[in-house]
């Protein structure tokens, strides 16, 4: 039987191993990952080629560190830039004409409709339970049963025990006119 140390140096060096090899199949890539909210689904396959480019090249300069390769990313960095411009304008541009038609105009309508459906908050309650623990579905059938709940949990007696109480009215000193006009 190994001991507590032997096991964590074989954890060690195998977890080294595994990640050395992930490292040479995968890749490593910078940790930053794609921005949330930003929709790529106007990308053409132009502005695909582009930032794939634009990531390669990315990549070899944090590799090489070497000022040639720097100016390489950086030019990358604006050909992908001016790719994607020009994909968003000319996508957003057919999107528009096609909203200038009556189809569009209820598509228009159509979207205002489902994207307030989807901010509603839905508190509303489908189903419940009975007093005798029977789901409840009905609406009629629900709503007499919160009936009944509130008019048995509002009017209920409950026994308060105060125990020793003084009066907490004190003596207090009428305000003066001139303290008002401080104030």
């Amino acid at each position: 039987m190994r001991s507590k140390e032997d096991t964590n140096e074989w954890w060690e060096e195998n977890s080294k191993v595994i990640r050395r090899v992930a490292e040479e199949v995968l890749g490593k890539t910078s940790g930053k990952g794609m921005p949330q909210g930003k929709g790529t689904w106007w990308w053409s396959e132009e502005v695909q080629v582009k930032i794939k480019e634009k990531k390669e090249a990315r990549r070899k300069f944090e590799t090489s560190g070497r000022g040639d390769d720097r100016a390489a990313a950086k030019s990358a960095n604006k050909e992908a830039k001016k790719a994607v411009a020009q994909a968003k304008a000319r996508v957003m541009g057919e999107i528009y004409e096609e909203l200038e038609t009556t189809e569009g105009q209820k598509k228009i309508y159509l979207l205002a409709k489902r994207r307030n459906r989807a901010t509603n908050d839905f508190t509303q309650i489908k189903q419940i339970k009975d007093g005798e623990g029977r789901v409840l579905s009905d609406e009629n059938e629900i709503r007499n049963r919160w009936k009944v709940y509130f008019e048995k949990l509002l009017n209920e007696e409950n026994e308060r025990d105060f125990g020793e109480c003084t009066s907490n009215k004190r003596e207090m000193p009428e305000i003066e006119r001139q303290e008002v006009k401080e104030a």
